[in-house]
């Protein structure tokens, strides 16, 4: 036989076989739509400009609602929301500056908001951070940089934005957390989480420990504001390994990028895959949905929600509250 008819043959039979993986793993992703209209909603979407965030925007701005993208940069906003003006026909959708890195600019974005709107619908907590731990990296306010961001900022933003939610009927909180959270640990008795960070003794997974620590307090965060607004559906869910700018700031050696458009071909699924589960949260029905839940793949995870019940939500408020200055 040829050469060229070998080769051919085993590179036909390879892709047929990554394509049988894919399909195989993708069985379970979640996947969700609705034809809800939400002419008259107000809904704000952290890091609304691209990835995941973005995709959720779309599937929003279609079905008339007033977006609010809320986001760290206008230049990175500009034209996201021109096509996305265009693309859905809805107008109604506004840049307002948030920087979660920042409590003071929390603290003016709630202001504004507050200033142009008397309604809040649904609050997607989605923006987040991944950096690597070596660089060491901190808030404006000098919090960990992914403690800060991931979970202070949106802490504080969420707590004095619920006036507003609370008076709005069936409003509803969505928080994007991760599988990661898994590994996270809080315990404030044996290491500081907020301000210097877990920094492993030894290099373990692929994941920054700040990263996967914020997403754990995300989820306690979440099981928590249920419980003090009960009036008040509230959420957590995970969208999936997705193909986003999340990684960014990442440096691989060499020998891994080389094998990353493997894994990805095989694990990973597009921006618009994972938001599917961001707009379940935000959209599926309130009757059908746990208030507290964490969710994976558009289903209560009972692994997941165990997991948050090894660690202290009380806790985790009461500091959180205490180094964002709530009371004030």
């Amino acid at each position: 036989m040829p050469t060229y008819l070998t080769l051919g043959g085993i590179l036909g039979g390879t892709t047929l076989a990554l394509f049988l993986i894919r399909k195989y793993m993708s069985r379970k992703w979640g996947s969700f739509t609705s034809d809800l209209n939400l002419d008259g909603k107000v809904i704000i979407i952290t890091g609304g400009n691209t990835g995941l965030g973005a995709e959720v925007a779309k599937v929003m701005a279609a079905k008339g609602a007033t977006i609010v993208l809320a986001c760290r940069n206008w230049d990175r906003t500009k034209d996201f929301l021109a096509q996305l003006r265009k693309s859905s026909g809805n107008n109604d959708v506004h840049f307002m500056k948030l920087d979660l890195a920042s409590l003071q600019s929390v603290r003016e974005f709630v202001q504004e908001f507050q200033d142009k709107y008397n309604r809040l619908d649904i609050l997607v907590c989605n923006a987040g951070v991944w950096m690597p731990m070596e660089k060491k990296l901190k808030t404006l306010d000098g919090f960990e940089i992914h403690v800060g961001t991931n979970h202070l900022g949106h802490f504080l933003l969420t707590n004095l934005l619920l006036d507003l939610l609370k008076m709005t009927a069936n409003s509803r909180t969505v928080v994007v957390s991760s599988s990661l959270m898994r590994t996270g640990r809080f315990d404030p008795a044996d290491f500081d989480n907020f301000h210097e960070g877990r920094i492993p003794e030894k290099k373990s997974g692929f994941a920054p420990t700040g990263y996967c620590d914020s997403k754990l307090m995300n989820g306690l965060f979440t099981r928590k504001l249920a419980e003090i607004v009960p009036s008040m559906k509230s959420v957590c869910v995970c969208p999936g390994f997705c193909a986003t700018e999340l990684g960014r700031h990442v440096q691989m050696p060499w020998y891994k990028k080389m094998f990353f458009p493997l894994v990805g071909l095989l694990f990973m699924r597009s921006a618009f895959r994972g938001a599917q589960n961001i707009t379940f949260g935000a959209l599926k029905e309130s009757e059908n949905l746990v208030n507290g839940g964490f969710y994976r793949d558009c289903e209560l995870s009972d692994d997941y929600m165990k997991r948050l019940d090894k660690f202290d939500k009380d806790e985790l408020w009461k500091l959180s509250a205490q180094y964002t200055n709530l009371a004030e």
